[in-house]
């Protein structure tokens, strides 16, 4: 354990030092990766514990404002983003992209401003709120199916968007299904070849 946190803790720093190295050589500036690395160690537990929150909530803040009266509301074209991860010719609307192009232009990455404000951004209050309920209906339908039926395929489904869907959603937006998707779709690709492969000696076995 203390390993495992020790390469997770590792792979957050040079995740980190790689975006300024990025930042750097766009601006043509010479830079010390070394330096960087002790520098971002120096300030690990601010990284982990203080940053990652701080763009959203200004972003939050802008969108509310925003929204319904300076911008005119999405309806609906943001919750679709995921797709673009199956269909990339298809235009969506990343709304973490376009808080970042408009308020942090040097900002490597969206900035998203959670799912609550995504919805809002979409449909305004009220829309928001049926929506919101909608949603969580379908949440509800998938952890029931999953407790009734509890196969393998099911298990890694769930597991997939427990962790890199429902756990980050509240700070990301409804884009980071298709991460979820495409965690899980190659193991679930694979069973089913495998129970298929495996009924299909099961006949062919029998009729021998």
């Amino acid at each position: 354990m203390p390993v495992l946190v020790a390469v997770v803790l590792l792979s957050y720093l040079l995740r980190v030092v790689s975006v300024d190295y990025y930042l750097a050589m766009e601006q043509g500036l010479d830079i010390n990766v070394w330096s960087l690395l002790w520098d971002k160690l120096d300030v690990l537990s601010y990284l982990i514990f203080g940053k990652g929150n701080v763009p959203n909530l200004p972003a939050m803040f802008v969108y509310w404002d925003s929204y319904g009266s300076v911008d005119d509301y999405l309806n609906g074209q943001s919750m679709f983003s995921w797709l673009y991860g199956f269909l990339p010719d298809l235009g969506f609307t990343f709304l973490g992209y376009h808080i970042r192009d408009l308020w942090y232009p040097n900002h490597v990455g969206g900035i998203p401003p959670g799912v609550i404000l995504e919805f809002y951004a979409n449909f305004g209050v009220l829309l928001s709120v049926g929506s919101a309920m909608v949603f969580g209906a379908i949440a509800s339908w998938v952890f029931n199916a999953f407790m009734e039926r509890r196969t393998v395929v099911f298990c890694v489904l769930y597991s997939a968007l427990l962790v890199r869907f429902w756990f980050i959603l509240p700070k990301l937006e409804m884009a980071a299904l298709s991460s979820a998707l495409w965690l899980s779709l190659p193991t679930v690709c694979a069973l089913k070849l495998i129970s298929v492969a495996n009924e299909f000696y099961r006949k062919k076995l029998g009729s021998a």
